[in-house]
């Protein structure tokens, strides 16, 4: 009797840790595989042109320009175009609908990364500044070059989460109501760029605050007030 105790025990324990093996093989090779090859995917491809242009130019002598994005944002001074996603998953938009009251709030995913506050700190460069640096870009391309073009274009300034939604709290007179919730897997805790190249040879194309956007959804103030304000705040507060 024992012995067949203990031998249907040994088999449930058996069948149990073969289950437990395959599922943990489903989770680390299929769902977080999957995860993280989705995530790695986006940036291996950006890679992997500017080294096949690079290889182009080797070869063939085509000249080119890599222009390396942050995180963009904010709209034309008159608020008619700017930033609109169906859904939306950019962190200014929906500070902006909470605003305007078209969102209960955002979630902050994750407020233990090693930041000053404990939430994400990224680069965020307003859409017209991007658009100058492309100009810039293009206008020296035309010119003689002895090597390809590759720039940064981001303010080199990294702000956090609560940094944008303070910042924006104080620009535009409205509470932003936030929900610390769980990371995001796959989420870093710092992003920034560094300009300085593209400062030097295109010139320093960061001049608007991208808090622009606020107009766009809301259009009760004007662009130059907000924008004074919320400049203020930052290099005040923030820095």
């Amino acid at each position: 009797v024992n012995r067949a105790v203990n031998l249907n025990f040994l088999c449930i324990f058996t069948s149990v840790a073969i289950c437990s093996f395959f599922i943990y093989l489903f989770y680390e090779y299929v769902v977080l595989y999957r995860f993280f090859y989705a995530k790695a995917r986006g940036k291996m491809k950006k890679i992997a042109i500017e080294k096949m242009l690079h290889w182009f130019d080797k070869a063939y002598g085509i000249k080119y320009t890599a222009l390396r994005y942050f995180n963009v944002a904010g709209a034309i001074e008159d608020g008619s175009i700017g930033e609109a996603h169906n859904p939306e998953t950019h962190l200014i938009p929906i500070i902006l609908q909470v605003a305007n009251n078209k969102r209960e709030k955002i979630s902050v995913f994750g407020d233990d990364y090693p930041t000053k506050d404990g939430t994400g700190v990224r680069d965020f460069i307003h859409v017209v500044d991007l658009a100058k640096g492309h100009i810039n870009a293009m206008e020296k391309l035309n010119q003689p070059q002895d090597s390809a073009l590759v720039y940064n274009l981001g303010t080199g300034i990294g702000y956090s989460v609560l940094d944008m939604v303070k910042a924006f709290e104080e620009a535009t007179g409205k509470k932003v109501n936030y929900k610390i919730v769980d990371r995001r897997l796959g989420d870093i805790a710092t992003c920034y760029s560094n300009p300085e190249k593209a400062k030097q040879e295109l010139g320093d194309t960061v001049t608007w605050p991208v808090h622009i956007a606020w107009w766009h959804k809301a259009g009760n103030e004007t662009a130059e007030n907000t924008a004074a304000v919320l400049k203020d705040t930052i290099d005040t507060e923030f820095d």
